[in-house]
């Protein structure tokens, strides 16, 4: 029997959505052209085992504001348009 569907389930089906959105290819196929800090918050949430996810909502979010943050001020360092 398969295990039951709680808010890591929807942490997972949020990642893939995220990654296919940013990249057009599927997680199994890496993260490829996403910043370092990103895609790191977005391999956890699309870890295979549901305990490596994180636990909740509230959990990514503080994982990934300060990685887009991290990102945008590299941009804006390098000079690329935001």
């Amino acid at each position: 029997s398969g295990s039951e569907a709680d808010e890591r389930s929807d942490i997972y089906a949020l990642g893939r959505i995220i990654i296919e959105t940013l990249t057009g290819e599927l997680p199994e196929e890496g993260i490829t052209g996403v910043p370092q800090p990103v895609a790191s918050v977005l391999a956890r949430c699309v870890a295979h085992r549901k305990d490596d996810r994180y636990c909740c909502v509230a959990d990514l979010r503080s994982e990934l504001l300060p990685a887009l943050a991290a990102c945008d001020s590299a941009f804006q360092m390098t000079g690329a348009p935001s």
